[in-house]
């Protein structure tokens, strides 16, 4: 299953093998963004309301240009927070998905192993993809693999080259 995965086209994999995990991760990576981009939001909407309190303090007319002014600048930084924070929340939620597929991806991979091994239906090491995490989480089962099979331990027999 695994090398039919990285046959197919980006569009056409599973990405979201461990829903629980995963929406959780991407849950945490947004909710952190959207917490420090309502600080900036809440900080910028503080800054320009201070400037509003500084021209009613030096005696200035609500129509007065400085207000004017102060409040096309205040609509324009929220519309581009705004956007900002739409475009993180997309860029954030395609990383949450890619990342947490690799370390989900082996886990999951590991156990489907362990249990195909354990109904005897599989009698070769796992193998992890190249860029995934606990890289050695596999290696410290293949040894235990080999050692319960009689085999010899070479980690160059099983270790994934592409």
């Amino acid at each position: 299953m695994q090398e039919n995965q990285e046959k197919l086209p980006i569009y056409k994999r599973k990405y979201l093998i461990n829903l629980r995990f995963q929406l959780n991760f991407i849950a945490y990576t947004i909710f952190v963004a959207l917490t420090v981009i309502l600080a900036v939001f809440l900080t910028s909407n503080y800054f320009f309301d201070t400037f509003m309190e500084r021209g009613v303090n030096l005696g200035l007319d609500k129509g007065h240009v400085f207000f004017t002014f102060l409040e096309q600048q205040k609509q324009y930084m929220t519309k581009l927070l705004l956007g900002l924070s739409s475009f993180y929340f997309l860029v954030l939620t395609i990383f949450g998905i890619l990342y947490s597929h690799r370390v989900a991806g082996p886990i999951h991979r590991l156990n489907n192993h362990m249990r195909s091994v354990a109904v005897d239906e599989v009698r070769e090491p796992v193998k992890f993809r190249k860029n995934d995490f606990f890289q050695e989480l596999a290696e410290s089962y293949n040894s235990q693999f080999y050692t319960l099979h009689g085999k010899s331990d070479s980690k160059t027999e099983f270790k994934e080259t592409s």
